[in-house]
């Protein structure tokens, strides 16, 4: 498969996307051409059929005769639907208070074990032999309720099948439940943020990847002891081992593990020796073009039957990455277009593809991967693809700072007032609602934990919530440009110098006359000839102030989103895009003139 792109980017796909002034504004949804558009301005359109289940699918089991496919929901509602193969339709769903992540079944196939999340609990259910659920038990890991530090998150049955390993994700320890009596009866330490267990086929250690330490742990199944460890890229997420021996080469490694690192663009190989000595032996980087910025975000694996194949989900590019690992070295093969943010990918006995769609509700079965087809998904895929490495985007302006505002607050007079003085932008669009929103708009892409725990209480500054490429503020400070934060109070005197790049975030009943104090004294001082702010909230429009933003805006059909006014702000400030959706943004550009209107404003302060 050749990896260079066709010009493709999203609002030059095809003629049909092209639409006139006389057209109405194009919105995210349904397209003509059978794709449907996304707020972050990418397309989808997945291959295979559609089977809707609950709320945010996030991973999958699948019974040992292959009958039956379970899907963890872990939205709200939380549940677990069961999935006839054969037909391709729900045999039953059963909602749950809580879950998240982990899905286990035991060797008989007759009980399913479910993460309870924030219950910080498991969940033990009965599969009937017409794929029929019911609850059997719910097993806490304590006597106490549980605390917002409490989260349950991957689980894991040892091939000896008695107990089974969880992983607590805030508290940074693996625990084992005993099902028969319904305690935990050992912790064991982990590194940071343990995301995934997987057990060595000999039962007698376990791995775990790490969210916060970019590495891969090897314990002792027993005791919990670190046998060892293996460094390889931020934010270690989905792994799956293949005891494939390859062709003609007597020193190759008895076990490969296959790890993929959510906040880069790639999958690491550690060989597992005899000795069970770990060693990291490839790097597959699954960009569309060479040198790409970040956001594929590989975060889940697969093996195709004959573990010739490795299937990765990159789940914000809403594609599943084929690799060819039949050699020592891996190599990139192809695409297969999915829903938005496929989650988890998992092989099913006939050698189909079932994915699971994260902000779909749906799963995505794929036929079995053949070379014809996979050409034909992967010419689909760039096709939907909104990044072109080739596009350039001309701006020059007088401009040189950036004032970004967070308006989080109440909208008042004052908003009103500029947004009939100063470009307002009616067809905006959040890539994503509240603090994810946020991360889109200041980090080019969110750490793929913010989006895994969608809806689930934590820290800012918890060491896993951190953006592949960090911030427009800490891009700017390296680049060597001055910046300011504020908020939700903000100076009531500018400095003399204004930083290139200032920060403010508006809250509460307030935000209206603070905004409307700080565009007052902007638009009076020497700095407003040079100075561009930003408003942006939960909901449109979308504010750009400047002497050069036009009060009339041409009808150009296309919409504006969290990634636009990014890539505008790192044009005007001369930084490189931080991800590929900035990267493919379509900026603000046509809403600044050549020529400035140095009418100040005057704020109304009831």
């Amino acid at each position: 498969m050749s990896r260079a792109r066709k010009p493709a980017a999203l609002f030059a796909i095809t003629a049909a996307l092209l639409l006139s002034q006389t057209t109405p504004p194009l919105r995210p949804g349904p397209l003509t051409d059978g794709s449907n558009l996304l707020p972050i301005g990418w397309r989808i359109k997945p291959a295979g059929i559609q089977v809707a289940v609950g709320a945010f699918p996030t991973s999958s089991a699948l019974t040992a005769d292959g009958r039956f496919l379970l899907i963890l929901n872990s939205g709200s509602p939380a549940s677990v639907s069961v999935i006839r193969t054969n037909s391709n339709t729900a045999a039953s769903t059963l909602p749950l208070p809580g879950a998240w992540q982990g899905i286990a079944l035991s060797a008989d196939n007759r009980n399913v074990y479910v993460s309870g999340g924030p219950r910080n609990s498991l969940f033990e259910l009965t599969l009937s032999t017409e794929g029929a659920l019911a609850l059997s038990k719910e097993m806490p890991t304590a006597a106490t309720p549980p605390a917002a530090t409490d989260l349950i998150g991957d689980i894991a049955i040892p091939p000896s099948g008695r107990l089974i390993y969880a992983a607590d994700l805030f508290h940074d320890q693996i625990l084992v439940f005993n099902p028969q009596s319904g305690r935990v009866i050992d912790r064991f330490k982990s590194g940071r943020r343990p995301y995934q267990i997987l057990f060595h086929p000999d039962g007698k250690s376990y791995f775990v990847s790490c969210w916060a330490d970019a590495s891969v742990y090897q314990y002792e199944t027993d005791s919990g002891k670190e046998l060892a460890r293996v460094r390889v890229a931020a934010h270690a997420t989905g792994m799956v081992l293949s005891d494939r021996r390859l062709p003609d080469d007597p020193s190759a490694p008895a076990l490969r593990l296959f790890v993929a690192a959510a906040n880069t663009n790639n999958v690491y190989t550690i060989a597992i020796d005899r000795n069970k000595l770990m060693s990291q032996v490839d790097v597959l980087n699954l960009g569309f073009a060479p040198g790409q910025p970040s956001g594929m975000t590989p975060s889940a694996v697969a093996l195709s039957k004959d573990q010739t194949h490795l299937f990765i989900a990159a789940s914000n590019v809403n594609v599943i990455a084929v690799a060819d690992i039949s050699e020592a070295r891996s190599r990139l093969a192809g695409f297969i277009p999915t829903g938005a943010f496929p989650t988890s990918v998992r092989t099913l006995n006939d050698s189909r593809l079932a994915v699971t769609n994260g902000h779909n509700e749906s799963i995505s079965l794929i036929p079995a991967v053949t070379e014809a087809a996979l050409d034909t998904w992967t010419s689909q895929a760039l096709e939907l693809v909104g990044f072109d490495p080739g596009e350039s985007i001309p701006f020059t302006s007088p401009l040189e700072n950036v004032v970004y505002v967070i308006h989080q607050g109440a909208r008042g007079p004052n908003f009103a007032k500029l947004s009939r003085q100063f470009a307002a932008v009616d067809n905006f669009y959040l890539n994503a609602p509240g603090e994810e929103g946020i991360q889109w708009s200041l980090s080019g892409v969110p750490s793929d934990f913010a989006q895994r725990l969608r809806g689930k209480p934590f820290a800012a500054t918890d060491p896993a919530n951190v953006a592949p490429a960090g911030t427009l503020l800490t891009n700017a400070r390296l680049a060597g440009l001055t910046t300011g934060e504020f908020g939700p109070a903000t100076p009531d005197t500018l400095p003399p110098t204004l930083p290139r790049y200032t920060q403010i975030r508006l809250s509460g009943a307030d935000a209206d006359r603070t905004l409307g104090q700080l565009i007052e004294t902007l638009s009076k001082s020497p700095l407003w000839s040079k100075t561009a702010v930003f408003v942006a909230g939960e909901t449109p429009p979308l504010l750009v102030i400047s002497p050069y933003s036009r009060r009339t805006l041409a009808s150009n059909g296309m919409f504006y989103n969290q990634s636009s006014v990014l890539r505008t702000m790192e044009l005007i400030l001369k930084l490189r895009p931080m991800s590929l959706f900035d990267a493919s943004a379509r900026p603000l550009t046509d809403l600044f003139s050549k020529t400035a209107e140095s009418t100040p404003f005057s704020a109304d302060n009831p």
